[in-house]
């Protein structure tokens, strides 16, 4: 174990004992080990593979709305202009480089999916028509955000045919559909660039084609408007 994994191993032991335990791990700490701490606990939160919180949190921020904080319902809103309460969904994929900075099978293409999905939720996101924000992560590092609405035709289309396919004659009691996926090809017509990396070039090996092109044109159209 290295030691700015040894000294992260000890700070989460304290926090997880108590207050004090905790303060006393903290002050003995110098400047350069709280900052290569800290980045060892984002690296590994922005990476986690069983929790999406931080790539959640980081795609609101950067979108401009306020996190909600509950396990179920939208992951966000804000107030728009008119007053109203613009309700969000956000869909973060994270791919992951091979240690030896190499690309595996799995790259950036705009991917997402909702889980435990059913009729009845379909029908109160129709109602609603929350804003959809699916953004794209390398290594835990923020790609790209495009937003568009849930009321979008081809991406419903998608999604009731699933839907179909599961729950034939509606929903049953107890089941879902334990992943909705849609990809940029149900959206990417109807969708805004609202963020994209300054070095979008150094991941054009991680991202397809197709997508890095319209992204590229999209962020455009966005920053000529």
């Amino acid at each position: 174990m290295t030691d700015s994994n040894q000294k992260l191993q000890d700070i989460v032991s304290a926090y997880a004992f108590g207050k004090a335990e905790f303060e006393s791990a903290l002050r003995g700490l110098t400047n350069d080990e709280v900052k290569r701490t800290l980045q060892d606990i984002l690296t590994i939160y922005f990476n986690d593979t069983n929790s999406s919180t931080l790539r959640e949190w980081i795609t609101l921020i950067l979108s401009g709305y306020e996190p909600t904080w509950k396990k179920l319902g939208y992951n966000g809103f804000r107030i728009t202009e008119s007053g109203a309460r613009e309700h969000c969904e956000v869909k973060p994929v994270n791919v992951v480089r091979a240690p030896d900075g190499k690309v595996g099978k799995r790259k950036l293409d705009g991917r997402g999916n909702f889980t435990d999905f059913t009729w009845a939720r379909l029908k109160e996101h129709k109602k609603e028509n929350p804003m959809m924000l699916v953004s794209g992560f390398v290594d835990g590092k923020i790609i790209y955000i495009l937003r568009f609405p849930f009321n979008t035709k081809p991406f419903l289309a998608r999604l009731e045919e699933q839907l179909t396919r599961m729950f034939p004659k509606g929903d049953v009691s107890g089941s879902y559909l334990r992943s909705a996926s849609f990809s940029s090809s149900h959206f990417i017509n109807d969708a805004e660039c609202i963020y994209l990396t300054d070095d979008i070039d150094s991941h054009e090996d991680i991202i397809t084609k197709n997508l890095l092109s319209k992204l590229k044109e999209l962020h455009a159209k966005n920053s000529d408007s």
